[in-house]
């Protein structure tokens, strides 16, 4: 139905990820463990608030443009090596734990940002982390 808000798909219940399969007034979506190898444009998205798409195949963070809305991100367990395609988000809350990202470069546009998880990837450097002044939680345990 067109007043339909939450949509998950946990634990690839077979679901085909299809950007256009779902209402655009959606406000959360969770598509964990669906073997998703790649971000669709979610661009006409613009009520999402929350997207979590972890345990999937995921290696470049892309097609949320117009996500004006996107508060809350988890990309947690994918395969991401860079952070990209987040500018001028507001997003509040990131989980990128588990990915194969070297660099935390990529968060300076991210102005509103309080809860950042980074373990386990493969920071060295705190470059890209500064300037956030609403920041309140960060892990950035199991790096190298």
């Amino acid at each position: 139905s067109a007043s339909f808000q939450e949509l998950s798909r946990d634990f690839g219940l077979g679901l085909v990820y299809d950007a256009h399969s779902f209402p655009v007034e959606t406000t959360v979506a969770n598509f964990s463990y669906n073997d998703i190898p790649e971000m669709q444009d979610l661009s006409n998205y613009q009520s999402l608030k929350t997207l979590i798409l972890d345990n999937n195949s995921i290696a470049e963070i892309q097609g949320l443009e117009n996500c004006y809305s996107l508060t809350d991100l988890s990309l947690a367990n994918n395969q991401i090596q860079a952070i990209t395609g987040l500018k001028d988000l507001p997003i509040k809350t990131l989980c990128l734990k588990s990915n194969e990202i070297k660099t935390a470069v990529g968060l300076e546009k991210l102005k509103v940002l309080q809860v950042l998880d980074l373990s386990g990837n493969q920071i060295s450097s705190l470059e890209g982390l500064e300037d956030h002044n609403l920041l309140q939680d960060i892990n950035l345990e199991d790096n190298q």
